[in-house]
């Protein structure tokens, strides 16, 4: 059930976002500074939506989308869950253009005499 740290994100795991943990020692402070917070709880976390494309490592061999090693949040601004849920809604066989004549032709009954 955890949710991203960033103020205003409301992005969780529950809703398809991967979170990543703020990191120890002095990165830590780092991304305290990046997200303007003074203190987290020490599971705090950031999520996906708050990292570019080149903060994640590429082409790895099992598929995994990982933070490079030195990635800090960058978009930081960005704390939307719209982008999440117009891809549940693009892959979700009832909102394709077919499902009206579907739900038509279940509606019709047909009798055989």
């Amino acid at each position: 059930m955890p949710g991203c740290c960033v103020q205003n994100c409301k992005n969780r795991t529950e809703k398809g976002f991967r979170l990543f943990r703020v990191p120890t020692g002095d990165r830590r402070k780092e991304w305290l500074q990046l997200i303007g917070k003074e203190a987290l709880p020490e599971r705090a976390a950031v999520c996906e939506v708050h990292f570019d494309n080149n903060q994640f490592e590429n082409n790895r061999e099992d598929g995994r989308r990982l933070l490079r090693p030195f990635a800090k949040p960058n978009l930081l601004q960005k704390h939307t869950t719209k982008d999440k849920e117009e891809d549940k809604e693009e892959n979700n066989p009832r909102n394709s253009k077919f499902s009206s004549d579907v739900e038509f032709i279940e509606s019709r009954k047909f009798y055989t005499i």
